[in-house]
């Protein structure tokens, strides 16, 4: 791919985001074009582009991998085992206890909050 090739008929043979992301900033890091600039070019903000240009120099490709689905598939949905199966128990035993009261139980017991206690 030549470095004067206009962007928008390049991005049409693009496959994949990271290789998009990499296009937009090539420019920047291997010829030294300015962010500014190429943010005219590729119609991408500024900021994105910099912040983009610095996370390459910095970690490589991975830089250029969207961190935010990462971080959302790392978090974990739900109680820690113990507290899960102490839940089911007390409403196994009192059906009709409230979640205010269970989240009292499960604070003073395990030191876990699930929640403000109003």
């Amino acid at each position: 791919m030549q470095q004067n090739e206009p962007f928008s008929q390049l991005y049409l043979r693009f496959t994949d985001p990271i290789q998009y992301d990499y296009e937009v900033i090539r420019p920047v890091v291997l010829f030294a074009q300015s962010a500014n600039s190429r943010s005219q070019e590729t119609e991408v903000p500024r900021t994105t582009v910099r912040e983009k240009a610095k996370q390459f120099v910095i970690e490589g490709m991975l830089g250029l991998v969207d961190q935010r689905s990462t971080a959302a598939s790392d978090r974990k949905v739900g109680y820690p085992d113990p507290i899960a199966k102490y839940i089911l128990y007390l409403k196994h035993l009192y059906p009709a206890i409230h979640y205010r009261e269970i989240a009292r139980i499960i604070e003073n017991k395990f030191g876990y909050k699930t929640c403000r206690i109003y």
